[in-house]
């Protein structure tokens, strides 16, 4: 079965400093990210623990055209967002590629009764079978209604990625927003920004392939990490200089594994940036207020309203959270100083000097150790693990 055609998924390029779409010079040729048919397979029998719900095996096909003089760039996403009703809305279970750190093998795999990817070295065995990958890959979203992939060092060609997904019993359809997100070195995109338009396509579930049945329930997989952080950087659109660390901070914590949101990645479409802000500030683990005198006047309500309107927007919303949840907000949103600033370029309310502010010396382990240390729950100087029982001691003789 395949989708709706769905037409490219664009590339185009933004301004960074104006928040709104605009397109780059026609001149400026840096490719598209294009899908290609899909397939959906009914999972059989639903799993019991999901009443009201479809089970679908999916397979996702999307190609990256980059021109013969393009630079590749060192990343590349590409997500899916599926939307639905109110009641039964659409969930993401498992997803294959899974997070790997370098070359991975062509694998098969089974789908179980908990709609997990089991590997199966049986190569005629297998309900899906996934192309080996040259490149590290991480995901991020399993468990809800978005699923995204990240690839490092992308190459152009045919990618394939594999999903679970619950729909309503009843859903003959479902609405599926495909968009991308890359970035290139500013010499390449002439100071413009790299951006995408988001692609909404119907997904046909009925008219599907020939069902695959679900194999016996198995053991769960050995405990693994869980989804890495969400983390949100706010800050001030000071200067290019500054912009630029910002940026090299962004791409540092992604290259440690963290889920990294920024304006400078989000730049598909004109939006509401009050409520975009108030998304993303309440979908973060972390948000990360980077240190700028132009971010301490925004925080302090020292700037003109038509200034900074991005970072007005996320201010108000920080003021609110640090009222309304104080003790939450102190270890949530975490103070910034990247090189060249300093802990007073943080807004009062933030208490600059009384709550702990992170230095960032370099982007890398050793220059930004503490704050990765927070991110990822990884504490210097562990706890020692104490025995079961308390001490007994014997009574001093009388």
């Amino acid at each position: 079965m395949l989708a709706e055609p769905a037409g490219p998924v664009g590339l185009v390029l933004v301004r960074g400093a104006p928040r709104h779409l605009s397109h780059a010079p026609a001149a400026i040729e840096i490719g598209a990210v294009r899908l290609g048919g899909w397939q959906v397979h009914r999972v059989v029998p639903a799993p019991a623990g999901f009443p009201g719900y479809a089970a679908h095996l999916v397979q996702i096909n999307f190609d990256l055209w980059l021109a013969p003089d393009v630079p590749v760039p060192p990343w590349l996403e590409v997500g899916f967002a599926f939307e639905g009703g109110e009641t039964h809305r659409p969930v993401v279970v498992d997803a294959v590629p899974r997070a790997a750190g370098g070359p991975q093998p062509e694998t098969g795999f089974t789908v179980d009764r908990h709609l997990s990817f089991v590997a199966t070295p049986s190569p005629a065995g297998h309900d899906v079978h996934l192309p080996g990958i040259s490149a590290p890959v991480r995901v991020f979203g399993r468990g809800s209604g978005e699923i995204r992939w990240r690839l490092g060092d992308p190459e152009p060609g045919s990618y394939t990625a594999w999903i679970t997904v619950l729909t309503a019993a009843d859903a003959t359809e479902v609405a599926v927003t495909a968009s991308a997100r890359y970035d290139l070195p500013p010499a390449v995109t002439f100071g413009d920004a790299p951006a995408t338009v988001p692609r909404t396509f119907r997904l046909d579930l009925a008219a599907r392939a020939a069902d695959v049945a679900a194999s016996p329930a198995t053991p769960p997989r050995a405990a693994g990490p869980g989804d890495p952080p969400r983390v949100f950087l706010s800050y001030a659109h000071e200067d290019s200089a500054h912009i630029a660390k910002v940026v090299a901070l962004a791409e540092f914590l992604v290259s440690c594994g963290l889920d990294v949101h920024m304006d400078r990645w989000d730049l598909e479409i004109a939006r509401d940036w009050y409520v975009w802000a108030l998304r993303q500030l309440k979908a973060a683990d972390y948000v990360l207020v980077i240190a700028s005198p132009a971010c301490r006047a925004v925080g302090d309500g020292e700037t003109d309203d038509t200034r900074n309107r991005g970072l007005q927007s996320e201010m108000s919303v920080l003021r609110e959270l640090v009222h309304t949840e104080r003790s939450r907000s102190t270890r949530r949103i975490l103070r910034v100083v990247l090189p060249g600033r300093s802990p007073d370029e943080i807004p009062l309310f933030l208490q600059p000097h009384t709550v702990d502010h992170f230095r960032v010396d370099s982007f890398s382990v050793e220059g930004a150790e503490d704050l990765v240390r927070v991110l990822t729950g990884q504490p210097p100087y562990p706890r020692p693990a104490g025995p079961a029982d308390v001490i007994a001691l014997p009574p001093r003789p009388s």
